[in-house]
């Protein structure tokens, strides 16, 4: 029995030895922490005949740790403020949207009497008002980048619009979108592409290019754009757009 005590007592040094002192923060929110470094930094302190004198010591700690308490409890203040003034914020929108949509546009109705130009005067839209639905803006436009992201190496991505600008969508009687895409070599031109290759239809106004090698780093990629109707006939082109392969 005394030598199995003896081995206990023993394996406990070792364990002792090999303790290692955490100060753990995980799952606290900020008050837990100061709290927490409080109790720990104070203890530290009552006991300094054990642990010595700390640097930075105990005392500025503490005063740094009663800064952060201050500090968060002036955030709980201001955040509380700002809930408030959230609420407040809410319902002055909502008085006006109501004073306007239910006072301002039955009386710009009245006045407007069936001529849509007065209530674009009052800055208002007309409900059924949008692009006519027809097959001119198809034949007259075609979809072009407003915005490239080359963010990331061999990879292209181009949001488009059309090319009147008066919606973000395709225009009416589009189903799909084409791009011509080539690779080096000669420039292609608009409606003279022989090495360009076309690329599937695509029904987002956005194309994601990422089929790029690394021999193709530093080379100029080109892309045509162009309407695609139901049946499969083609709106103008676009112009040539081209932007070099970055790695």
């Amino acid at each position: 029995m005394i030598i199995l005590k003896a081995l206990f007592f023993a394996l406990a040094m070792v364990v002792n030895k090999a303790l290692l002192p955490l100060f753990t923060t995980r799952g606290l929110n900020s008050g837990q922490i100061y709290t927490k470094a409080t109790t720990v930094t104070t203890n530290i302190q009552t006991n300094v005949s054990t642990f010595g004198v700390m640097t930075p010591t105990t005392a500025s700690l503490l005063t740094r740790i009663a800064a952060g308490q201050a500090m968060e409890s002036q955030i709980d203040i201001l955040r509380g403020q700002i809930i408030t003034l959230e609420g407040q914020r809410d319902e002055n929108q909502r008085l006006i949207i109501d004073d306007i949509t239910y006072k301002y546009c039955p009386a710009v109705k009245t006045r407007a009497a069936g001529v849509k130009s007065i209530v674009d005067m009052a800055g208002m839209i007309c409900k059924g008002f949008g692009p006519p639905k027809t097959m001119d803006r198809f034949h007259n436009t075609y979809p072009e980048p407003y915005k490239v992201d080359q963010s990331m190496g061999m990879r292209i991505i181009q949001g488009l619009y059309p090319s009147d600008v008066l919606s973000k969508g395709k225009p009416y009687g589009a189903k799909s979108i084409i791009c011509y895409r080539q690779v080096g070599g000669v420039a292609p031109l608009r409606n003279n592409h022989p090495l360009a290759v076309a690329l599937p239809p695509f029904s987002k106004m956005k194309l994601t290019d990422t089929t790029f090698v690394t021999g193709n780093v530093g080379q100029t990629v080109y892309y045509i754009f162009c309407w695609v109707d139901k049946d499969g006939n083609l709106g103008p082109e676009s112009f040539v757009y081209f932007y070099t392969v970055t790695a």
